[in-house]
């Protein structure tokens, strides 16, 4: 895994309205006080982690559920940034605040019964802060494993059963509506969180550079050259990509489609209309 602080490049202090939830937390438990010790820190060394290192060791000895929130809330911004980042680095269709959301509660049950409940992903361990090993390594990894977890349930399903998947997903609204117009164009009906589902099933089952193209184009509706721009390449092969990326996840979506209905009835469904998303858009002859 790569190193969680090469992913980013923002700069997460601690501010006025950290110290004063930890001042609150003091207010209303006077027996957990004091909760952080200013006292054992360096002069102007007071940051996000060093306070996080000492609520997580109070944690450790006592789960005290006020303090724990504010554990979270203290990380969360950085963990967001984090998580976003990689989200958009591999072009995953799923969502960021439903992976801290897990992330916090396997870390609660973690806390409660101790190191041996661990995240279902091969090799990951719970691995408590501890000399270069920080908080926020602790939360990245637990992302990371998050992120194999749902990744994996989503591509392991060859038919996407409405309501197998329990967590949410995030794939653009564009695309989405294409699912929901190709749905309906087949006489079928699903609840809006299979569609998502759907769409995201096939995304994951698309390469890469594909689904990159695909979503880049879908949520940021990016020029052609500047989707050539992030994508590394010639406006030309963006084009490709595009078109290509397309077309798989048209098909995906109508072959998903094919497996719900019986070949009597789908060998009837009229021609599904391909919205203007999955035609090249007038920039494309102008950006090139």
């Amino acid at each position: 895994m790569q190193h969680p602080a090469r992913l980013t490049s923002r700069v997460h202090q601690i501010t006025d309205r950290h110290f004063q939830l930890v001042a609150e937390l003091e207010r209303l438990h006077p027996e957990a006080a004091p909760i952080i010790h200013y006292h054992e820190m360096a002069p102007g060394s007071e940051s996000i982690e060093t306070v996080s290192v000492q609520l997580y060791q109070r944690l450790r000895k006592t789960v005290i559920d006020p303090l724990f929130v504010a554990f979270c809330h203290l990380n969360s911004e950085r963990l967001i940034d984090y998580l976003e980042h990689r989200l958009e680095l591999d072009a995953l269709p799923l969502d960021v605040d439903e992976i801290v959301a897990e992330v916090y509660f396997r870390l609660h049950r973690q806390l409660r019964h101790g190191e041996s409940i661990d995240l279902q992903s091969p090799g990951f361990q719970w691995k408590s802060p501890k000399g270069l090993w920080t908080v926020f390594h602790m939360l990245a990894a637990a992302g990371d494993a998050v992120i194999v977890e749902q990744r994996e349930v989503l591509r392991s399903n060859s038919l996407p059963l409405p309501g197998i998947c329990k967590f949410k997903v995030n794939p653009s609204k564009q695309l989405t509506e294409q699912v929901q117009e190709m749905v309906a164009g087949n006489n079928a009906r699903l609840k809006e969180e299979d569609v998502l589902h759907w769409a995201a099933h096939a995304l994951l089952h698309l390469p890469s550079k594909l689904r990159r193209a695909l979503l880049l184009r879908s949520r940021e509706e990016l020029s052609t050259a500047d989707l050539a721009k992030r994508l590394g390449v010639q406006p030309l092969e963006a084009a490709r990509l595009l078109t290509e990326a397309r077309t798989e996840f048209h098909d995906r979506i109508l072959s998903t489609l094919v497996k719900f209905h019986p070949p009597s009835e789908s060998a009837h469904t009229k021609p599904v209309n391909r919205s203007d998303d999955f035609e090249e858009s007038e920039d494309t002859d102008g950006d090139d």
